[in-house]
């Protein structure tokens, strides 16, 4: 009962201070012109581009991405039409996302003028040249320790330990921004089963949701709410996890180091527990609380 009323007033509290500082922003459209691992990438590509987009141009952190937006549009159409000038600029890869936009009182929905100049297009080269395919690729290990147990996995609870695999491919839902990642899970109840035990593995496709974007959270937090969804086999069948993190990245304070903290919590379930065991053929699951940490591949070549 105690957890639950902290846990109450804290969403209570981030709600409220979320809404006073959102007060100045609605849905609408940003074009997305770069993303990588590497923060100092992303600023030299955005203080380049506030010559020619000033006031226009922002970078947000999802992991394990820095990614630079340009615009506030109110609308889809002058979302295309940034988007058109975008690739004229060299961006031919550039799209429109949904997100919350910040409002003012001269932007509305008039074209943004742009001025090409030789230090966006020096710029524009340097990022294509030192560009690394393994941008946007990471991995790390999960370590978790069940909080709660489902059906026939009472008693002393293992450790769950898991392999990840980031990648940068995903795509914006709304103000929801969804990666595709990877991740092998294993786990471990020595006491489970009547004493016969209950070890086993997983092997699942993740989408990690972004939610800065949502309109009740200020922009530019120093952390990153996310959820994750995953499934695939799960012990001797099916099974599915799904929780919430944040995300705290190590550059946003400082620390010299491409790597991301995730402190999470999930509830997994299977509908078959496997032929390991005496429950073979019965659903059960667990909740888990862990952290997971991830490293940016690209630094390592």
């Amino acid at each position: 009962m105690r957890k639950t009323i902290i846990g109450t007033i804290i969403f209570v509290f981030v709600v409220s201070i979320g809404m006073l500082f959102a007060q100045d922003t609605v849905d609408g459209f940003r074009v997305q012109v770069f993303a990588t691992a590497e923060k100092e990438k992303a600023d030299n590509l955005k203080s380049e581009l506030d010559d020619s987009f000033p006031g226009e141009v922002y970078v947000f952190f999802e992991e394990p991405n820095y990614k630079v937006r340009i615009g506030n549009c109110t609308d889809r159409d002058a979302a295309e039409n940034l988007l058109l000038k975008i690739q004229e600029l060299g961006f031919p890869t550039a799209w429109i996302v949904s997100t919350s936009i910040k409002i003012a009182i001269e932007q509305d929905t008039a074209p943004v003028e742009v001025v090409i100049e030789t230090s966006v297009e020096e710029v524009i080269e340097d990022v294509i040249e030192t560009a690394n395919p393994l941008d946007g690729f990471a991995v790390g290990f999960n370590v978790g320790i069940p909080v709660k147990t489902g059906l026939y996995l009472e008693g002393h609870s293992g450790i769950n330990y898991g392999l990840l695999i980031g990648t940068p491919y995903g795509l914006p839902l709304g103000p929801l921004n969804i990666g595709v990642g990877f991740e092998v899970l294993t786990y471990d109840f020595p006491d489970a089963a009547g004493g016969d035990g209950f070890t086993g593995m997983a092997y699942l496709g993740t989408l990690n949701i972004g939610l800065n974007d949502l309109p009740f959270l200020p922009e530019n937090l120093p952390v990153q709410f996310s959820a994750q969804i995953g499934t695939g086999l799960f012990g001797g069948g099916f099974g599915t996890t799904i929780g919430g993190a944040i995300d705290i990245p190590l550059e946003k304070f400082n620390v010299n180091l491409p790597l991301a903290i995730k402190l999470y919590a999930r509830g997994n379930a299977m509908n078959n527990a496997g032929a390991d065991s005496n429950i073979e053929g019965k659903p059960t699951g667990w909740i888990n609380a862990g952290m997971m940490v991830t490293y940016d591949v690209s630094t390592l070549f």
